[in-house]
């Protein structure tokens, strides 16, 4: 009798594990949908309150379904990217060993991320962009490893990529990325594309920031986090999530950064919906000499300040913008009397308050 129930369970496994949507996948150099011309458009939804966003990850092993709609995710803007001839970008020599690039075209100019992929893996070799008439190619040497192949339930591999930009005057940055990559759960995903078996890669990074002026260090930081990637055969990435900054708990709750792919006739980015959560763009254009325009949302009427410190954390210049209304606000700033070098600028509404980095180069 025992022998007979210890086959019927194990034949309710087999028929569960080869169930339409249950079935784990296998993912190849040929699997992945990155042929010239062909392009996809992703929804995302960022954290700037800094309270976090709701996710759930679900478990590790198999039989996993995971769902991403707007509904859940609300006020997100779309991104189309575009996979393109590295031939046909500006920085078709920098990367002559890419196999192809994606194009992303942003409001405020053009970003190209070049890879290579081989029957083993996929390479980041590094990205350039565009921004009006300032163009800055960033090279990634050892090359970044993406993906291994073949891809399937416990695949694990580290990349170990370095980066440097180099801005001009004697200023350059040298930023490491370690990374740490297992795949470890399989399942469904329904996503407003389309519902599809896949894998999850979970990215455990690790982030080391330099600057240099003149040969000496005279910024350093570093970071760590977590990511998961969901992977379908022929379909590329379907969703991905970020953990807060500073997280090394893969069981996270609370993200920074959710997006998910969607239908390319969606048309959700609006300057409404954009206008109801706290954001600071960054500056364009960046590197500048010496103006610069600084963007940000605020949800409500609030009393506005903006600040900039230089690299000692030193404030170099203040003002109140005074009260805004709710919506979209530009400032310029002008930097005649500053050196060249790295600055901070910071916008603070109310309780919240965000920085980012620019670069003064003259």
């Amino acid at each position: 009798m025992k022998s007979v129930i210890t086959l019927v369970g194990a034949l309710l496994v087999f028929a569960f594990l080869v169930m339409p949507g249950y079935s784990q996948i296998t993912i190849n150099s040929n699997d992945l949908p990155f042929q010239v011309g062909y392009s996809w458009t992703e929804y995302s939804v960022s954290d700037t309150m800094g309270n976090g966003i709701s996710v759930n990850l679900g478990n590790t092993g198999g039989g996993n379904v995971w769902t991403f709609n707007t509904t859940m995710y609300p006020n997100g803007k779309t991104e189309v990217t575009d996979v393109v001839d590295p031939a046909t970008t500006p920085f078709d020599t920098v990367f002559s060993a890419a196999d192809f690039a994606f194009s992303i075209q942003e409001d405020s100019g053009s970003v190209f991320v070049y890879l290579k992929n081989t029957s083993t893996e996929l390479q980041g070799l590094g990205y350039g962009f565009v921004f009006s008439d300032t163009a800055v190619s960033v090279r990634r040497y050892p090359y970044e490893t993406f993906l291994v192949y073949p891809l399937t339930s416990g695949t694990s591999w580290t990349s170990d990529a370095v980066d440097t930009m180099w801005y001009g005057s004697g200023i350059y940055e040298v930023n490491r990325t370690v990374v740490d990559y297992l795949v470890d759960a399989w399942g469904t995903i329904e996503v407003p594309y389309g519902t599809f078996s896949c894998l999850r890669v979970r990215a455990t990074s690790r982030d080391y920031y330099n600057t240099y002026m003149g040969g000496t260090l005279v910024y350093s930081d570093s970071s760590v986090g977590v990511s998961y990637m969901w992977f379908g055969k022929n379909e590329g990435i379907l969703a991905s999530v970020d953990s807060q900054e500073g997280s090394t708990n893969p069981n996270f709750t609370l993200a920074s950064y959710v997006s998910f792919r969607v239908p390319a006739s969606t048309g959700i980015h609006s300057e409404n919906q954009l206008a109801n959560r706290f954001e600071l763009f960054q500056n364009f254009p960046n590197p500048f000499n010496p103006t610069t325009t600084i963007a940000f949302n605020i949800p409500r009427a609030s009393e506005v300040t903006f600040s900039v410190y230089n690299i000692a954390g030193q404030l170099v210049e203040q003002r109140s913008l005074g009260q805004l209304s709710a919506g979209r606000h530009e400032i310029q700033f002008r930097a005649n009397r500053l050196p060249s070098g790295i600055y901070f600028y910071q916008i603070q509404a109310g309780s919240w308050k965000a920085v980012k980095r620019m670069v003064l180069m003259k």
